[in-house]
């Protein structure tokens, strides 16, 4: 049996680039599109399993938008999604992963 898989990491959904000033929240979204254009390359290619490979989001201090946006893309997506939380975006109690997630996606909640 075949399998197709597709690898992303260090997306960091959520970062904040002061350095860019008033292009800080267009860099924001940019970052996000990037992933929603992930999940829609996955689903042209017939992808069966997304491995998302640590910092899908840059902190745990993403907003409660951005996430919704991302539970519901993935929610949608016709494949398996499973996410690592890295280092900028480990599994802790204020962690968004920390909450319901889609049922086609896991999520690894042991930092070890």
């Amino acid at each position: 049996m075949e399998i197709k898989i597709a690898h992303c990491s260090d997306i960091h959904i959520g970062a904040s680039i002061s350095s860019l000033e008033n292009k800080c929240y267009e860099r924001r979204n940019e970052i996000k599109n990037s992933f929603f254009k992930i999940i829609k390359k996955c689903e042209l290619e017939k992808v069966q399993v997304l491995c998302v490979a640590g910092d899908l989001f840059d902190d745990t201090t993403v907003t409660q938008s951005d996430i919704e946006e991302v539970k519901n893309i993935c929610k949608n997506a016709p494949f398996k999604i499973v996410i690592s939380p890295g280092n900028h975006d480990p599994f802790t109690a204020d962690s968004p992963y920390n909450s319901n997630w889609p049922e086609n996606v896991s999520i690894f909640k042991n930092n070890n």
